[in-house]
């Protein structure tokens, strides 16, 4: 009878070869970046209050590399902002575990979700005092963001951190209810806890990429989108199996989904999560290259290209999902 393969240390199971065919590359901003992030994140209160980080985890985590290693190409001003934003919704979402998730409080979750756009105000309105350290970095990077992004995007880009926030009180939802979702209802619902048109929508324009609404959400464009959206979520899910799974308590993870569903043990759960990993990356491969005619489009393909290598290779080299990598974590 064939022996289940060892774990990979990190993981309880043997981790697959998550990698893309291209190249991850790092900007050479990075360290001063780092500086600058470090030091606007203990000005906002998220490395010493309860929720989110200490000086130990932040390091662990190293968004302003993640920031780095997905961006590229972007000048250090830009850089510093992408850093700044993914080091907010970060804090959002480990916030919302150690404020809402552990305690279930599904009340108080609903109010700090709802209370998050105030933060993000339109030009001339001021936002409210804040209540914890996310609400006062969140009204921090907007205001520093809002008056140089364009008119849509400025309009429609707090929708997309909300429902980046929501997706949380979907989870919480899960949660409560004991209920796991069904892989394909997970699946669709994980393209907006990803944060991906975030992603796609501020990232894109840290590399000069204008692409309007109704472009992203064509039918030319959307397919793309989708299956980025995909091979990230699938990806963070493998990694984050044992802090979501064993640490938090939590249903949300597509190996657990697909444990449920299929009545399959963890590898065998793993190795069908990294079959559709795989399926959905060639996916994105043929779709990209099918789209180098028009010089916008293309520059958008690259972009993501270069976020999905740079996304695998923040996974390998911070510990954030490493047993004993984040001493620290505050709660």
């Amino acid at each position: 009878m064939p022996t289940r393969p060892a774990r990979t240390p990190g993981h309880p199971f043997l981790l697959p070869d998550l990698t893309v065919p291209w190249p991850s590359r790092c900007n050479p901003h990075v360290d001063a970046v780092r500086r600058d992030t470090r030091s606007w994140a203990r000005r906002m209160g998220l490395l010493a209050s309860p929720g989110t980080w200490t000086e130990l985890s932040f390091d662990a985590d190293d968004w302003t590399l993640f920031a780095a290693l997905t961006h590229p190409d972007a000048t250090e001003a830009r850089l510093r902002q992408v850093a700044r934003w993914d080091v907010c919704l970060l804090a959002l979402d480990d916030y919302f575990v150690a404020a809402y998730k552990r305690t279930r409080d599904a009340l108080g979750a609903r109010r700090f979700v709802d209370r998050l756009a105030a933060f993000m105000p339109p030009p001339g309105v001021a936002a409210p005092s804040p209540e914890n350290q996310v609400e006062r970095a969140l009204a921090d990077v907007w205001a520093d963001t809002a008056p140089a992004l364009p008119a849509p995007v400025r309009a429609r880009f707090p929708g997309e951190v909300l429902r980046f926030a929501r997706g949380n009180l979907w989870e919480l939802a899960n949660n409560l209810q004991h209920r796991v979702p069904d892989p394909v209802d997970y699946l669709e619902m994980r393209r907006e806890t990803a944060g991906t048109e975030l992603s796609t929508g501020l990232g894109a324009l840290s590399v000069g990429v204008h692409l309007p609404p109704e472009a992203l959400a064509s039918r030319e464009l959307r397919p793309m989108i989708e299956t980025f959206a995909d091979v990230v979520g699938i990806r963070n899910d493998i990694h984050s199996y044992r802090k979501e799974i064993e640490e938090e308590q939590d249903v949300n993870n597509l190996l657990l989904t697909i444990r449920q569903f299929f009545a399959c043990d963890l590898q065998t759960a793993v190795d069908l999560a990294f079959g559709l990993y795989t399926a959905r990356l060639a996916q994105f491969e043929r779709i990209t290259e099918a789209l180098q005619a028009r010089p916008e489009v293309r520059r958008f393909a690259c972009y993501l290209r270069d976020w999905l290598a740079g996304d695998n290779q923040w996974y390998r080299r911070t510990r954030r999902y490493v047993i004993g990598g984040r001493s620290g974590f505050s709660v």
